[in-house]
């Protein structure tokens, strides 16, 4: 390692979630405790399936851009 160059640890103690859709959209803010015990949305790894099959049900409503 270069001796100009140090590693950090970053410690988080809050973030700050946006999230939602429509009228059900949220912006709060997050102990790190309530962060780091949540668990991974269920529905990520299907996320683009989800999408891609929601615009092929709805032609010209919506869109998937790369």
């Amino acid at each position: 390692m270069a001796s100009d160059i140090r590693p950090y640890k970053l410690v988080v103690d809050r973030v700050f979630y946006v999230g939602g859709l429509g009228s059900d959209k949220r912006a709060e803010v997050v102990a790190a405790a309530d962060y780091a015990a949540s668990k991974p949305d269920m529905l990520c790894k299907h996320a683009n399936a989800i999408v891609v099959r929601r615009c092929r049900l709805t032609p010209g409503r919506t869109r998937v851009d790369p």
